[in-house]
Formats: C-alpha cells, structure tokens, sequence
C-alpha cells in the first residue's frame, strides 16, 4: 500500500466524524480530541486527496460534492473494516471460519461422525472440509499447509507436530463368518498363531503394521502376513473372502456381511490422535480437538 492511501485510510474516521456532525468542535468531542488536531487531519486529508471536501465560513461547515462522494465510500471501508475485525476474532476464538480435516481410514466408522456432528452443531458457521489419508501422508499434508488439522494413528512423531491423544481403542478380530473363533465373545492374540493375517501395509502404514506383529511377537508367534491393505473396508472384504484373519481397531467395524468381530482380550490398544503444526493451532484447530476429546469421552462412557 502507497503512503498516500495508508495516509487517506487512517483519516477517514476524522472526515466522518467532521461530514456527520458538520461541526468541528462537536466532531472532536465524538472523537475525543481537541479541535486544532482534527483540522491538521482534515486539512491533511483535503491535501492527500487533492480536492476540497469541506466548504467552510465563520458559522458553518458543509461538505463539497466531492466530500460527498467520500462519506458514501468512507461508510462502507469503516463498515468492512469493522467486519474484518470481528470476524478474524471470531476465527481466531474457533467461531467461523474454514477447517481442512485429514483422517485415517479406520476413523470413518465411529469416531469422526461424532467429531463432525458435534463440532458442526457448536460451530455452524465454520465450513470443514476433509481429505482421507494415512497418519504418514497426513504429516506431510500438515508440514505442506494442505490440511489444518489431522486424526492420525499413533506414535506419529514429528518435531514440528503436535499430537493430543482423543481415543484409546482395543483390537479386534475380523474373521470370517463360519470361523473357528466366529462365536467366541472373546479371544487371546495367542491364539491366532498359525492363522493367515491380512494386516496394514507395511509400506503405507509401517507403525500399526510394525505395532501388531510387535504384539503377535510378544504372544509367543511371528505373524504370518498373507495380504496387505491401507484401507479398512480392504481389510475386512479379504478377512470376509476367507484370505486371513484382520487385526483392526475396535472403532472400525464396518458392517461387511460375513464378518464377525471378536475383541482381543487380554486389551492391546491403538491411539488415535488429533495433529496440528505447532505454529500453527489456531482457535479452529484447538477447537476441533477439545470437541474431539468430548465427543470421544461420550463414546468411552456409552460403550462401559
């Protein structure tokens, strides 16, 4: 911006204020300040302007047809200016805005509904959009500026992310319908030695994948990997076709026909948590992890 137009803007309070009461000393009062100042400013204006917005004699003060023409245009700046304010605080306190969301796949069946419902009923004005992607790929959208926010797996480590645990889930079976294990109410991680796995991939998803044979390790088994897949709906239509067993997050339990789900006892849990750039958590973003944390807690409760 030129000096010029810094030096109309800044002045344009003092002109509506001498246009509307057409009275120096009166426009001072309104402003707060002696008279003499208020001239410079107006005399300043007229300067910058290079026309006269004020016709003046000894007993009245009355506005050109130039001057005129400023207040129309003075009255919407000052009126958009004072929108602008209020609506960057309402961004800023997590009241309006936009909020780009990224999600792990295994988020879709039961925690981000709620989130997405509970956060839209308190902030209605605040438009969210969402983007799918694995905990990996997710950082990276969040280091890039592509998404403001993510629900990611963890350990998602990252020095210039800042992760807040919402969701502490067991793991589940996924077998198919006429399995062994079908009817069970529970099941020992033990007891899955020597079964077909169709599991995270080790590439897209290495630290779930690298976390469950860590598990199947510590049960006195290597876990025979059969089948690979990033997504859950992937996972569990293999476990449905009969290829494997799939070791799934117990909030992921897409309704599949021929599959059974059989919670893994004694409790091995997987965390989901919310990420943002560390400077970055503006009031949306830490609006959406308090609702986040909420809305988790209500679903712990509902499901004891």
């Amino acid at each position: 911006m030129s000096n010029r137009m810094s030096r109309l803007l800044e002045a344009l309070p003092f002109f509506v204020a001498v246009a509307e009461e057409l009275n120096f000393g009166r426009a001072a009062d309104r402003l707060g300040m002696t008279q003499p100042p208020l001239s410079r400013r107006i005399k300043m204006l007229e300067e910058v302007a290079g026309v006269a917005l004020f016709r003046r004699d000894r007993h009245t003060v009355a506005l050109t047809p130039a001057g005129e023409r400023l207040l129309d245009h003075a009255r919407e700046v000052m009126a958009m200016a004072g929108k602008a304010a209020i609506e960057i605080r309402q961004v800023d306190r997590g009241l309006d805005g936009r909020l780009r969301v990224g999600f792990v796949s295994s988020a879709t069946y039961g925690v981000l509904p709620r989130i997405v419902t509970a956060f839209a009923a308190r902030h209605p004005a605040v438009e969210l959009s969402f983007r799918e992607a694995t905990t990996l790929a997710q950082l990276d959208l969040l280091r890039k500026g592509e998404i403001d926010v993510g629900l990611v797996r963890t350990p998602a480590s990252d020095r210039h992310i800042r992760t807040a645990i919402i969701l502490r889930e067991g793991l589940v079976a996924a077998v198919p319908a006429g399995h062994r294990f079908a009817g069970r109410a529970t099941m020992a991680l033990a007891e899955l030695a020597g079964e077909n796995l169709v599991m995270y991939s080790s590439r897209d998803i290495p630290r779930l994948h690298d976390t469950v044979v860590k598990w199947c390790r510590e049960a006195g088994f290597e876990a025979r990997v059969v089948q690979e897949a990033t997504q859950i709906s992937t996972l569990t239509a293999f476990a449905a076709a009969g290829l494997g067993v799939a070791l799934l997050p117990s909030g992921a339990q897409p309704p599949i026909e021929g599959v059974v789900y059989v919670p893994i006892a004694p409790a091995l849990k997987m965390d989901l948590a919310c990420a943002a750039l560390r400077a970055k958590a503006g009031g949306l973003g830490r609006s959406f992890v308090t609702i986040a944390r909420q809305a988790c807690r209500s679903m712990e409760a509902a499901a004891e």
